[in-house]
């Protein structure tokens, strides 16, 4: 209301000083003093009006200066917002590309070698090619809020089984041992999406479990899968930091290779699909990562 006032204020002094000399000339004049009552009031009468829809007026400047202070902030967000993705999306594929260079390098120097190539060796290199594309891919993929989701029943041993079937060669080459039986439940999920999520908590555990036994099993009743290793454990210091982007821990550290974006793929897709994902490890005994799948089928 003060600021109403301050903007109006030569106007309210032209409207007192008026009324003064309307007021002054009908009391020197021989006029019947209704009329200059009735003069007053006519003169009030406008002043009040054009008061009215002056505040109105004041007000409505004031709402809009204040939507465009608000749609200025919400662009100055938008763009940092954008800057943001887009710097975290450059020093991504700057450390991918330093990433992929050494399969490739890797596999050059198998080429040039005199010594006779080993299946295994090519596998396994060509397996980590396609892991970097693949994570690249889903990594941007799960920037866009608008990618669409299949949400349907699947079978998850459709899920498993091919994943199984890409790895082979890694619990063949790092004599890890696997305990699967084929789970033939179904959940309700997006397929594409889950199988990433499973294929990035068992790439963890061959990378940090390497010669020991993995696990897969299925709680039917609580519809919980679990993935679980023998390996080197997860620190205490880093198991509330692995989802977070970038972050590889001590374990990441002993392995140049590690991005630190497996898992945090996993978080995000957990959160589109609202599929709790929990860890429990001991540094020395393994981990066990657990995926709670939803019991009814929702539109997400």
């Amino acid at each position: 209301m003060k600021a109403f006032f301050k903007t109006c204020l030569a106007e309210l002094c032209l409207m007192v000083i008026t009324l003064l000399v309307v007021g002054f000339i009908f009391y020197l004049s021989p006029l019947e003093p209704a009329y200059g009552r009735l003069c007053l009031i006519w003169l009030l009468f406008i002043d009040g009006c054009y008061l009215i829809i002056r505040f109105w007026l004041f007000n409505h400047q004031v709402q809009l200066k204040a939507q465009l202070a608000k749609r200025d902030q919400e662009l100055y967000d938008l763009k940092s917002q954008m800057l943001r993705q887009q710097k975290d999306l450059d020093d991504y594929f700057i450390h991918w590309i330093h990433q992929i260079k050494t399969p490739i390098a890797a596999i050059r120097l198998m080429l040039d070698s005199q010594v006779e190539l080993s299946k295994n060796d090519l596998e396994q290199q060509m397996l980590a090619i396609d892991n970097y594309t693949r994570t690249a891919l889903a990594y941007l993929k799960i920037q866009n809020p608008a990618t669409d989701l299949m949400i349907q029943p699947i079978v998850l041993d459709d899920l498993i089984a091919p994943l199984l079937q890409r790895y082979r060669w890694s619990f063949i080459y790092n004599h890890t041992r696997l305990e699967y039986h084929p789970i033939k439940d179904q959940v309700i999920t997006d397929g594409n999406w889950t199988q990433l999520m499973i294929e990035q908590i068992l790439n963890n555990a061959l990378k940090y479990g390497k010669g020991t036994l993995i696990t897969i099993r299925y709680n039917s009743q609580d519809q919980i899968l679990l993935i679980s290793d023998q390996g080197l454990g997860i620190p205490d210091s880093d198991l509330k930091k692995i989802f977070d982007k970038g972050y590889s821990g001590f374990n990441g550290q002993l392995h140049c290779e590690s991005s630190g974006l497996g898992l945090y793929l996993v978080d995000q897709i957990s959160q589109r699909l609202h599929q709790k994902v929990t860890v429990i490890s001991e540094p020395g005994q393994g981990t066990c990562f657990t995926i709670t799948f939803n019991n009814q089928l929702t539109k997400l």
